[in-house]
């Protein structure tokens, strides 16, 4: 899943993030999103 860390085979790895944390990289992506339209005119 994106880590650079190689767990052995029988350990399960997952991650918990808080809802406001996707909020956040929403936010993120969508302004980016924004820039890069606005550069393009």
């Amino acid at each position: 899943e994106g880590y650079k860390l190689q767990f052995p085979g029988d350990i399960e790895v997952f991650s918990v993030f808080p809802p406001a944390l996707d909020e956040i990289h929403r936010w993120l992506r969508d302004r980016a999103r924004k820039e890069q339209e606005k550069a393009k005119d």
